[in-house]
C-alpha cells in the first residue's frame, strides 16, 4: 500500500505531499490540473524513465519519495539485495538532476533504476490513458493471455526451444551452400591457414623483436656508455673507486681523532661495495653487447613480416592465431560437409520436434485459458453495463516465433446478433475503458499490486459511470485502488478524496492537493455535476450520489 507520497520540482508541482488510504482513493480536479502529472510521479519512483525536461524551471533537480507498505515477496526481494528493511513502511526516493544524472534510494540503500524496474510489477501496476490504444493492437493480446494463464515458464521453453531451431536451420542452410561456393572457400581458408602457418608465429614473438631491435640499433651507443660507466668507475688511474681508497685513508684519520666517527665506517665500505658491483657489471654487460648489422636487417625484416600478416588477420599474433584456429575448424567443417550437412539435418529435425513440442503445450494452455478468460471477462462486463457483450478470444494456428505458434485477437459482439469483430474496429472509446477495466480486474483478482487508472472513465456517463466506480470500489476492497476521473458517479465512491488545482502564485504555476473531509467531498462531487455554479439542487444530487454509493459497498 502506498502510504504517502511527497514530490518536488516535478513539471509544474513546487513541493507537494499526500496521504493516501486503504481503499479507493480518487483525484479530481479541472482538466490540465495536474492530476496526471502525480501519477506520472508515481510511475517515476517504480522506474520509468524521463527526460531532464520534467524538472522545474529554475530548480536543479526533480524528487519523489514514496512511503510504501512492503509485501512479503517484495521484503524478500530487498532483503536479498541487502537492503536494511524494518516493520515500517520502505522510503522509496529517487530524483533526476537537469543535466539528466539521476539517483535512488531505498531506505537509506542506493538502488539502480533497473532494480526499480524489476520491482515496479510487484509492487503496482499504472493503467495509462494510452494503454486503450495498445488494448487495440492484436499483437499484444498474447501477452494479456499468457499473463492471464500464467504461461511465463512454458514461454521460457518455448522461446529456448525456437533459438535453437532457428540456430540449427542456419547452420544448416550453410552447410548445403552451393559446390562452386563451397571450393572457393575452401580456397580460400586454405590459403589464409598455409600462409600463417609458413610464417611460424609465435605468440609475444613481435615484442620479443621489438625489444631486440631497439638494443641492435642503439648497439654502439650502448658499448660506449656501458664501457665508460666502467672506467669511470674502475680502471682509469683517477677512477671512482681510486678516489675512494684515498677518501677512505682520511676516513680512518678521522676515526683514530675522533672515536664518533667510527659508525661512518660501515657506510665507507658499503659504497665501495656498490661501486665495484656496479663497474663489473657494467664491464659484463659490455661484453655481451652484439653491434651486428645483418642481424638487424633479419629483425627488420621478421616485423615487416609480421606486421603485414596483422594488417591482413588482426591487431595482434594471438588474433592472428585465433583467425587461424577458425579458419582450420571452418576448412574442416567444408572439407566433410556431407557428414556436417547430415548430422545437422537430423540435428535441426530433432530441434523442429522440440519446438513443436514446447509450442503444442503452450497452445493447449491457451486454447483452455481462452475459454475460461472469455467467460470470466463476460461476467466482468454484465457487470460493467455490458451484459449483452460477446467476449471471445480468437486463437489460431500462425507461424512459428518465439511467442509460440498462436495468433491470438480478442473479438467482441457489444449487440446481441452481431458477430464478433476485433476491438479495433468495433469499440467504443467507453467499451475500451469498460474493457480495460474488466481486463485489470481479472489479471490482477489477487490483490498484492496497487492499481492505478488515470482516467479509466474515458467515454462513459451517466448509469454506466456509476457502474463503473461501483466497480472501481469493489476492487479496491482487495487492493488499493486510485484514480483519475472527471465523473461525479465514481467521485461518490472514494475513501480517500483529493481535489487537485493549478494556480498563479507569485508569477508561477503552482498545483496544489486538497485533501476532502466528508462536506469537502460533497461539494467537489456537486462542483463535477454543476460546474463552478454550485446551488441547492447540486448539493443535493451529489448528497443523493454519495448516500446511495455507501450502502451498495456493502452488498
Amino acid at each position: 500500500m502506498l502510504k504517502s507520497l511527497r514530490i518536488q520540482n516535478l513539471a509544474v508541482i513546487d513541493d507537494l505531499t499526500l496521504e493516501f488510504g486503504e481503499g479507493l482513493n480518487l483525484l479530481t480536479g479541472e482538466t490540465g490540473s495536474g492530476k496526471s502529472i502525480i501519477v506520472d510521479s508515481m510511475a517515476f519512483i517504480l522506474g520509468r524513465r524521463v527526460a531532464s525536461e520534467i524538472v522545474r524551471a529554475g530548480a536543479d533537480a526533480a524528487r519523489v519519495e514514496a512511503s510504501l507498505e512492503a509485501k512479503n515477496q517484495v521484503r524478500q526481494r530487498l532483503q536479498e539485495a541487502g537492503i536494511d528493511i524494518t516493520d515500517e513502511p520502505a522510503i522509496f526516493r529517487r530524483e533526476i538532476s537537469r543535466s539528466g544524472k539521476g539517483r535512488a534510494w531505498i531506505n537509506q540503500s542506493p538502488v539502480t533504476i533497473g532494480f526499480l524496474q524489476q520491482l515496479a510489477p510487484l509492487l503496482a501496476d499504472i493503467h495509462g490513458q494510452q494503454d486503450q490504444e495498445l488494448l487495440q493492437r492484436p499483437e499484444l493480446h498474447v501477452e494479456l493471455l499468457d499473463e492471464f494463464a500464467d504461461n511465463s515458464a512454458q514461454r521460457i521453453r518455448v522461446e529456448a526451444a525456437y533459438d535453437a531451431m532457428q540456430r540449427l536451420r542456419g547452420q544448416l542452410q550453410a552447410a548445403a551452400m552451393a559446390e562452386t561456393e563451397r571450393l572457393q572457400k575452401l580456397d580460400f581458408l586454405r590459403f589464409q591457414i598455409e600462409e600463417i602457418d609458413e610464417a611460424g608465429l609465435k605468440s609475444g614473438e613481435d615484442e620479443e623483436l621489438q625489444r631486440e631491435r631497439n638494443l641492435l640499433a642503439h648497439g654502439e651507443e650502448l658499448l660506449r656508455l656501458s664501457g665508460e660507466i666502467y672506467e669511470w668507475l674502475y680502471n682509469r688511474e683517477e677512477s671512482a673507486l681510486s678516489l675512494w681508497s684515498r677518501a677512505a685513508k682520511n676516513l680512518q684519520r678521522l676515526i683514530s681523532i675522533d672515536p664518533t666517527l667510527e659508525a661512518l665506517n660501515t657506510s665507507a665500505e658499503g659504497a665501495r661495495y656498490a661501486l665495484e658491483d656496479l663497474a663489473y657489471q657494467m664491464r659484463d654487460y659490455s661484453q655481451k653487447i652484439e653491434f651486428d648489422p645483418s642481424r638487424l636487417q633479419q629483425v627488420e625484416s621478421r616485423l615487416e613480416k609480421i606486421e603485414r600478416l596483422k594488417k591482413k588477420y588482426g591487431r595482434t599474433i594471438a588474433e592472428i592465431l585465433a583467425l587461424q584456429a577458425g579458419a582450420r575448424d571452418q576448412y574442416h567443417q567444408l572439407a566433410h560437409w556431407e557428414e556436417r550437412r547430415d548430422a545437422l539435418a537430423t540435428d535441426c529435425a530433432q530441434a523442429e520436434k522440440k519446438y513443436q513440442h514446447e509450442a503444442g503445450t503452450l497452445s493447449e494452455r491457451r486454447a483452455r485459458a481462452a475459454i475460461k478468460l472469455q467467460k470470466t471477462m463476460e461476467n466482468e462486463l454484465k457487470s460493467l453495463a455490458m451484459e449483452k457483450s460477446r467476449f471471445v478470444v480468437s486463437a489460431q494456428p500462425a507461424e512459428a516465433t518465439q511467442k509460440g505458434s498462436d495468433r491470438v485477437e480478442f473479438l467482441i459482439s457489444p449487440n446481441v446478433g452481431e458477430p464478433p469483430r476485433p476491438l479495433a474496429k468495433i469499440a467504443s472509446g467507453g467499451e475500451l475503458s469498460r474493457l480495460m477495466l474488466a481486463l485489470k480486474t481479472v489479471l490482477h483478482g489477487e490483490g498484492n499490486e496497487i492499481l492505478v487508472f488515470d482516467e479509466v472513465d474515458s467515454g462513459i456517463g451517466g448509469r454506466v459511470a456509476e457502474v463503473v466506480g461501483l466497480k472501481l470500489k469493489r476492487l479496491a476492497t482487495r487492493q488499493q485502488v486510485f484514480c483519475v476521473t472527471h465523473l461525479p458517479q465514481i467521485a461518490a465512491f472514494a475513501d480517500v478524496h483529493y481535489r487537485v488545482e493549478k494556480e498563479v502564485s507569485g508569477r508561477r504555476t503552482v498545483v496544489s492537493a486538497l485533501a476532502l473531509d466528508r462536506q469537502g467531498k460533497l461539494e467537489e462531487v456537486a462542483r463535477m455535476l454543476a460546474g463552478a455554479e454550485v446551488g441547492k439542487s447540486a448539493l443535493e444530487h451529489a448528497r443523493d450520489l454519495i448516500s446511495r454509493s455507501t450502502p451498495r459497498l456493502v452488498n
